[in-house]
């Protein structure tokens, strides 16, 4: 049988039957999944859409696909996929199907806060051919209103790290972002810091409330609406997690936005300023028996938090430690009630001087003290102090210096941790008995094997140094940190004054028995200058040089306090042609060796440059200093390169010679005594009872470590 097909139409050569063949099919689309009101959909809704393709005619076909899914005017993919009980095949965007197949197809869609109508159109064969089939669901959105809220900061205070300080303004933008489907309309911008005030809207994007708290603003879809506000720091802010918040609200719908404001520390502080007013009428300035002193005394609050109930008080102390008060004032003192930031008050008082007040200076301080408005009741109460001195009859202010030296159990210096402390008192007996004053605490600043404190207000005399515990009792040994340790006296206990006004100085050591857990070994380095002229000849200057002490040999990094108290040298020649000054190492314990680099330097710690006026020669200028190192010694010659030499004070800015006051002197006294320590076994022996117990105290922590 011969079979010819013209079109859609098929004829048998041996028959006269004709086929006529007849492509159709439908399609059809829904949507699936909206759970608003009305066949709306609501944000978060996942959309089902479901195409289906039947194939209806007589003949297979296979036909393109073309899904148009429109969400608010834009075309956005959707990613179709054959579904269970779908016939035929689907691939490429193409569906083939035999006569009377169906293609069920389906693509999910999520709907998001910016939707507002979703549209989506399908068409099965060209979409040029308007016969061609199609369907098209709809899918509004319910209206979601939704914003961003982006509250920043846009100035800094002028405290540290751009703190703000009280009374400073903090400047803010709120940016607001319509990132819903529908316009906000009269949105209320609320600041929640009180205080906090919007800053109207010269372009009118907003409206300002009268009290400026509240801001209304209608913002379009998708637009954007910047606000600006202030906020002044108040007291209540200081030293706190400030944020300033704004709160945005559409209907019953609220964002918050906020940031932080970084606010300076809480500073309560008073200043006191006191003068004497009266005059003195001896000539010698000397107050006598029943004269009157008047004080004035003005206190300012330097702080910033408002201060209530300050009281000024006033404790007067005479040559020989004993305390008074001024005879105008009674015991609580003076209140002068509150005094705000900047403000101040001034006060006058009396006082009749006494026969007790006889006898060397009378020094009274002034002392106010108040409480704070934010945490009035803090322990630590704020308070300023100032003192004035007047001289009565027959003045007894005598000062002695106490000098304590830390040394191995070798007499070998050794600089103990910042911050040690010990106690040392005076007495007026050689038994020991009799305390004078208060007792004074030694602290080490951790660059010294030495410390020291003064003794004021004494009248001349003899006095007995010893080292005591804080309640005054006398110390034959002691333990520090693991250490234990003996105070050794050179020459006696005693010192003595011969004149009124006079100063005197005592030193002593505390040898170390046992060594503390943390210390170093203090190691002398002896810096001395010699001034040539250009002949070599020894020259007398006027000018103060300066030695750089450095870590490393291209002498680019000065050496730390960890190293050496002080880096940059001065050695002021006062007229000399040779001057030496002393410094101290801190060497580990452990053995490491310090390396050290010795040079000349500007006061600004510069090597000296090629416009120096002499010619620069360094003896041993590089050290290496470990625990063995018993002594090392730095010699810097100048030799000056002019022929003719100026002594008279250099101003050149290289040498800055003019730039310091400090003096310097030949090599610095050891402030421990030269004495063995072995004659003073017995002083040892009766300690050893006590060394024993720590050490075996020691021992036992040890092992159980």
């Amino acid at each position: 049988t011969v079979k010819v097909q013209i079109g859609n139409v098929e004829q048998s050569a041996d028959s006269n039957e004709i086929t006529v063949y007849n492509p159709d099919w439908t399609v059809k689309k829904a949507v699936e999944g909206a759970s608003g009101t009305d066949g709306k959909a609501k944000v978060g809704d996942t959309l089902t859409y479901t195409i289906t393709i039947v194939n209806t005619g007589n003949v297979a076909i296979t036909k393109d696909v073309t899904d148009t899914f429109t969400v608010d005017g834009e075309e956005v993919k959707l990613n179709l996929s054959p579904s269970d009980g779908s016939q035929g095949t689907f691939a490429d965007g193409k569906v083939t199907l035999a006569v009377s197949e169906t293609a069920i197809l389906k693509a999910e869609y999520t709907v998001t806060e910016t939707n507002s109508r979703l549209v989506n159109t399908v068409i099965a064969g060209d979409p040029e051919d308007p016969e061609t089939p199609k369907d098209e669901v709809v899918t509004d959105v319910e209206e979601t209103p939704d914003w961003t809220v982006v509250k920043t900061l846009t100035n800094q205070g002028t405290g540290e790290d751009g703190r703000f300080k009280l009374d400073e303004t903090a400047e803010f933008e709120i940016t607001i972002s319509n990132t819903g489907n529908t316009e906000l309309k009269n949105m209320t911008v609320t600041e929640d810091l009180l205080g906090a005030r919007f800053v109207a809207d010269e372009e009118g994007n907003y409206s300002v409330s009268e009290d400026g708290a509240t801001a209304v603003v209608t913002i379009p879809k998708h637009g954007t609406v910047v606000l600006k506000a202030t906020y002044k720091i108040q007291e209540k802010d200081l030293s706190t997690e400030l944020k300033n918040v704004v709160t945005t609200k559409v209907g019953d719908k609220e964002i918050p936005g906020d940031t932080p404001v970084p606010t300076d520390d809480r500073n309560p502080k008073l200043e006191v300023v006191k003068e004497v007013t009266s005059k003195a009428q001896a000539a010698d300035g000397k107050y006598v028996l029943g004269e009157t002193v008047t004080y004035e005394v003005t206190v300012t609050n330097i702080g910033n938090l408002t201060m209530n109930d300050i009281i000024v008080s006033d404790a007067m102390t005479r040559w020989d430690g004993t305390i008074t008060r001024p005879s105008s004032m009674d015991e609580v003192g003076i209140n002068i009630g509150t005094l705000a930031p900047g403000e101040s008050k001034t006060i006058t008082y009396t006082h009749v001087i006494a026969e007790a007040d006889l006898g060397g200076n009378l020094t009274n301080v002034a002392t106010a003290t108040g409480d704070p408005a934010i945490d009035p009741d803090s322990e630590e109460k704020p308070t300023g102090k100032d003192e004035e001195t007047i001289i009565t009859e027959d003045p007894s202010n005598c000062t002695i210096t106490v000098t304590k030296q830390s040394v191995s159990g070798l007499d070998d210096p050794i600089i103990l941790a910042t911050g040690a402390q010990f106690n040392v008192a005076l007495f007026s007996d050689e038994a020991m008995t009799k305390q004078v004053g208060d007792v004074k605490t030694i602290t080490y600043d951790g660059n010294s094997s030495t410390a020291a404190v003064t003794f004021d207000g004494l009248q001349r005399g003899t006095y007995y140094v010893a080292e005591v515990d804080a309640a005054g009792q006398v110390l034959t040994a002691g333990e520090y940190n693991g250490g234990a340790f003996v105070p050794v006296y050179g020459d006696g206990n005693s010192v003595v004054i011969t004149e009124n006004g006079g100063t005197a100085e005592f030193r002593f050591t505390n040898a170390f028995l046992v060594l503390p857990v943390d210390y170093y070994d203090a190691k002398t380095v002896t810096i001395t200058k010699n001034v040539k002229d250009i002949k070599g000849k020894d020259a007398k200057s006027k000018e103060t040089f300066y030695a750089g002490i450095f870590t490393d040999a291209g002498f680019t990094r000065l050496a730390g306090t960890d190293v050496v108290g002080e880096n940059i040298i001065p050695l002021k020649m006062n007229g000399k042609s040779s001057v030496s000054t002393s410094i101290e190492v801190k060497v580990p314990q452990n053995g490491d060796t310090v390396k050290l680099y010795i040079t000349e330097v500007t006061s600004a710690g510069k090597p000296v440059g090629d416009s120096f006026a002499y010619d620069v020669e360094v003896d041993n200028g590089e050290l290496s200093l470990n625990k063995e190192t018993v002594e090392e010694t730095v010699t810097i010659t100048n030799t000056s390169n002019k022929e003719e030499e100026n002594t008279k004070t250099s101003t050149k800015e290289e040498n800055s010679s003019n730039t310091t006051t400090t003096s310097t002197s030949a090599k610095a006294v050891r402030t421990g005594d030269d004495t063995p320590i072995l004659p003073y076994t017995g002083m040892l022996g009766i300690s050893a009872l006590y060394i024993l117990i720590f050490l075996a105290k020691r021992r036992r922590r040890e092992d159980e470590a």
